[in-house]
């Protein structure tokens, strides 16, 4: 650990972090780099070690004691998966050490121990408690600490793919939304961006296979530019998530898992999806396979979408009355082609993974979001698919490498990668005062480049304590291009350290943990000037659009958690934190047309950091057949950071509204409730509420894009039908109550109550030695005319999308099959 300590912290502390210079960054990354290198030529050398001790355990019911076939067993430092026998038993080849194995079966609650090898001569010893409730038979396990949930004092949820194909929506966030204190802001159905707890932006961190997503996430109307039909289980952490994750996690984090190892043989799946609403078809053909060792992952999606339907054909907008042509908005269709590719090693000893992506999206933007909205603008064009003008082409590439080197005493984990994002936002070209007119259609272009890497240390637990110690480095650079200016090229950079501790009490009973970060960036940009042009179409000199930014930022993050279980089945949590962000550089920098969100955006170059005071409190109770859990939470913001809705309009064509990045204190609270109860075992009810209160405390207001209470019940009816053709068959519905939204910041709309029903059902089919699946949903079954205060489109009182339906296949097949890997 000190020399990969050494190969990190030297470059940083050998020059002032303030000012470093090209050549730290050039040594920094190569020392990076050096050690990928050395990982890429030991670690597959160690993957192939010789065994040196057979794991042997047997699952058994905790109150029948009766054996438990096809319980599913993992060792989670190595990914190594096996099934037991008809008599319950099972072996996994490892070597010296300790490991954390898990055990997962349906109808039993999920069970995790850590273990040492030379600790179970006689064999391990694992007894499952029978249970109805879906949300325990889960293992729902940190993704960084490695703990299980009653050893965590974060609320945390496990999203599985089975459960986000019941809420799949048009995109990664819409199938997220309906969890418990998350929403989305989003523009139409092809873009949205996730909210925590009226959280959101850059206060809440979207990781993918241990990075975070860049990809111009200040626009609200700039989506996650991920495949969800690549995502198989979701990790979402509510809170303040500073020391394990950055600056950028004071609201929450959103863990987008990696994918297992694939079985050994090769096989691979059709998967497809149709929505009725916009004529979604989507497609995507994965190709997976692997050997004792070594494996690997192709995957392809296409999805192309039609102009959306409302249940209205008119909308109101300055008091003039505009029509909606056969329901549909006009050029909200789009397309997308995704690509993605991994392949690695794995073993006893650790594993290391290569992965390569990229996201391609082409979206329409309702015309009417660009200048004032009038019919002809909005006149069909014959073409319901057709992506015309204005719109948004995006591009995001990936290329990560994660690596887990295990040791005796704990387990080295790297993450590494670089990323580009490519956005393009395309208009018709329109006057400029008396600027000659424009020929491109492009009105913005932006691209940023960003290289990351994280490096901790797990060390095993010593006498009850873990202790994780971590390192963080990225940095970045933005170029702009096209014919109206948003943003002026930059480039900036973070570091962090921070150590995580975890110390469970003599009594089993009680974990506290706690954790200190230190966070530090930097930020530079060239000043950007306009031309004037006069009433001869002659250039007459350039003002100042925006000027010279060099900003430094650092600060302390800490944090104490403690979970306390009381009784069987009952678990109390709570978790104090002191939380710091940087303002990301559209808050200091914009001053522009932000088209897809209809308004003219300016920042404030003075800007200084937020600074979060939170605490949460979570109380659990489980039983057999039931569940309940309750999450107030309250935040206080010093000098929190929001986009204000001004009175004024911008003087620039086409500006719309001016919104402008201000500073002031802030309150969010609420609460979070769920409940699921099963009177027999086949019917599953559930109900869960949430609800945040925003408060500014200089106007006495509350703050922009604030969600409203939320209330959903949901019933579902679950026949297993084990050993059948038909089997895992369910149906269910879902009601939800949205209330009026109110509290709102001065100049922002308040927005109406609103109730959708939603249902769904699902079957597997077996057809030789493969299941297939089938889901079908309907969402907004009554095609309910309501208004979104989350969306965009609220200032246009555009109403959301109406009845749709939505139709799921999975198709696996098997091209060539072995034993199983143990």
């Amino acid at each position: 650990m000190g020399y990969f300590a050494t190969l990190i912290i030297v470059p940083l502390i050998s020059q002032d972090i303030s000012v470093m210079s090209f050549y730290s960054y050039f040594i920094f990354f190569m020392r990076i780099w050096q050690l990928c290198l050395v990982l890429c030529i030991v670690l597959p050398t160690e993957l192939r070690a010789q065994v040196n001790y057979l794991l042997k355990g047997e699952v058994r019911d905790a109150e029948t004691r009766l054996p438990l076939e096809a319980a599913i067993i993992e060792i989670h430092e190595t990914g190594r998966t096996t099934e037991t026998d008809s008599t319950g038993k099972f072996e996994i080849e490892l070597t010296d050490g300790v490991f954390h194995i898990h055990a997962l079966r349906a109808g039993y609650k999920a069970y995790s121990v850590y273990f040492k090898t030379d600790s179970i001569a006689a064999g391990l010893q694992i007894f499952l408690e029978p249970s109805q409730v879906e949300s325990i038979e889960v293992l729902i396990e940190s993704s960084v600490s490695r703990a299980d949930y009653a050893h965590q004092s974060m609320d945390q949820i496990n999203v599985s793919q089975r459960d986000l194909d019941k809420l799949r929506g048009a995109g990664l966030s819409q199938s997220l939304a309906a969890i418990p204190g998350l929403n989305v802001i989003q523009s139409g159905v092809a873009v949205a961006k996730p909210v925590i707890r009226g959280l959101s932006g850059n206060r809440i961190q979207v990781n993918e296979l241990g990075l975070k997503q860049e990809g111009q996430q200040w626009g609200s109307d700039h989506g996650l530019e991920i495949d969800q039909f690549a995502v198989d289980q979701v990790e979402i952490v509510k809170g303040p998530s500073s020391i394990l994750y950055g600056s950028d996690a004071l609201g929450g984090v959103i863990n987008i898992l990696p994918l297992p190892k694939p079985e050994q043989g090769l096989a691979g799946s059709v998967n497809t999806m149709l929505r009725s609403n916009n004529d979604f078809a989507g497609a995507s053909l994965v190709l997976e396979g692997a050997g004792k060792r070594a494996f690997f992952r192709a995957r392809a999606t296409g999805n192309s979408f039609g102009d959306y339907k409302v249940p209205a054909d008119q909308f109101t907008y300055l008091n003039r009355t505009l029509d909606i042509q056969n329901n549909r908005l006009k050029n909200t269709a789009g397309r997308e082609f995704h690509t993605s590719f991994a392949t690695g090693l794995a073993g006893r000893l650790g594993s290391i993974r290569f992965t390569g992506t990229s996201y391609h999206q082409q979206a329409g933007l309702f015309p009417g979001i660009i200048g004032i909205p009038n019919n002809n603008l909005l006149r069909e064009d014959g073409d319901k698919r057709n992506v015309g003008l204005p719109r948004q082409v995006t591009e995001h590439y990936k290329g990560i490498m994660n690596a887990v080197l295990n040791r005796e005493n704990g387990w080295l984990q790297l993450d590494a990668g670089f990323q580009q994002n490519r956005r393009t936002e395309e208009a018709r070209p329109h006057a400029h005062g008396f600027a000659p007119p424009d020929t491109s259609t492009i009105a913005h272009k932006l691209l940023l480049s960003t290289v990351q890497c994280n490096i901790r240390w797990h060390h095993n637990p010593v006498r009850n304590w873990r202790i994780i110690p971590g390192l963080s480095f990225s940095t970045q650079k933005n170029r702009r291009g096209g014919y109206e200016f948003l943003l002026p090229e930059f480039s900036n950079w973070n570091a962090g350290a921070y150590l995580f501790a975890e110390k469970e009490l003599e009594s089993k009973r009680s974990i506290f943990n706690m954790g200190i970060r230190f966070d530090a960036g930097g930020l530079h940009s060239m000043a950007f000037y306009s031309p004037i042009w006069n009433d001869q179409q002659q250039l007459t000199g350039y003002y100042e659009r925006v000027g010279t930014a060099n900003r430094f930022f650092k600060n302390l993050s800490g944090a104490l958690g403690w979970s306390w279980l009381p009784q069987k089945g009952l678990n109390i949590k709570i978790n104090l934190a002191k939380s710091f962000r940087m303002p990301n550089p559209a808050e200091l920098l914009i001053n522009g047309i932000h088209h897809g969100t209809f308004r003219h955006e300016q920042g404030d170059p003075s800007l200084q950091p937020e600074n979060g005071y939170q605490v949460d409190l979570v109380l659990v109770k489980e039983g057999r057949n039931s569940y309940f859990k309750f999450s107030p939470y309250f935040n206080y913001f010093n000098g929190f950071i929001y986009l204000k809705p001004t009175a004024n309009f911008s003087t620039l064509p086409d500006g719309g509204q001016v919104y402008r990045y201000s500073q002031n204190d802030a309150i969010f609270t609420g609460v979070e409730c769920f409940a699921e109860y099963h009177p027999i075992k086949a019917l599953h009810l559930e109900v869960n509420a949430d609800y945040v209160h925003s408060y500014n405390v200089q106007t006495q207001l509350g703050l922009p894009f604030t969600p409203p209470l939320r209330v959903r019940f949901n019933a579902q009816f679950e026949a297993p039908m084990e050993g059948r053709r038909i089997s895992d068959f369910y149906f269910g519905a879902t009601s939800t109550f949205v209330s009026s939204q109110k509290n709102v910041d001065r100049n922002e709309k308040s927005n109406a109550a609103y109730s959708l029903v939603d249902a769904f059902a699902g079957a597997s089919f077996t057809v030789g030695k493969e299941k297939i699946e089938l889901k079908f949903s309907a969402f907004n079954l009554f095609d309910t005319k309501y208004i979104n205060h989350l969306s965009i489109y609220k200032l246009l009182n555009l109403p959301e999308q109406g009845r749709n339906f939505n139709l799921i296949l999975r198709i696996p097949f098997t091209i060539i099959k072995t034993n199983k890997i143990n």
